[in-house]
């Protein structure tokens, strides 16, 4: 693998790891007051805007510094990029589309628990790459 693309690599799986983990961990620990955060983020337009255009800004950053396919980790983190940047155009555009979908989201307690072990296994897995493993597993 090339240096510049490790060192991409690392530095995101750095920030992303750690902040998937927790997250992940909240989610899958306090499911109510998932919901009742999802219900409060999706009954203002502004909040909604806010978050597109947070979504939009880190998906450009993370798919500018780190647009690479050649190995599960990397392509793990360039897709989070592109979906991060769909999440944020679609936030912006169609906040009525993604409102369903966090709607189901939130009327269902079991989608928070599977949501957060699901990121929390990633965000354990992008740590472990960039903290712990070497170049083989980037």
């Amino acid at each position: 693998m090339h240096p510049t693309t490790a060192i991409a690599t690392t530095a995101l799986a750095r920030v992303i790891g750690p902040l998937m983990f927790l997250f992940g961990l909240a989610m899958a620990l306090r499911r109510i007051d998932t919901q009742a955060v999802i219900n409060g983020f999706y009954a203002d337009a502004a909040k909604i805007f806010l978050g597109g255009f947070i979504s939009l800004l880190c998906g450009l950053i993370i798919v500018s510094m780190h647009n690479i396919w050649r190995s599960p980790t990397t392509i793990l983190i360039t897709a989070l990029g592109w979906l991060t940047i769909l999440r944020g155009v679609v936030l912006i555009f169609a906040p009525d589309a993604i409102r369903t979908v966090g709607d189901a989201f939130a009327a269902n307690p079991t989608i928070p628990l599977v949501a957060g072990l699901i990121a929390a296994a990633l965000g354990a897995w992008f740590s472990y790459v960039g903290y712990l493993a070497g170049d083989a597993a980037k």
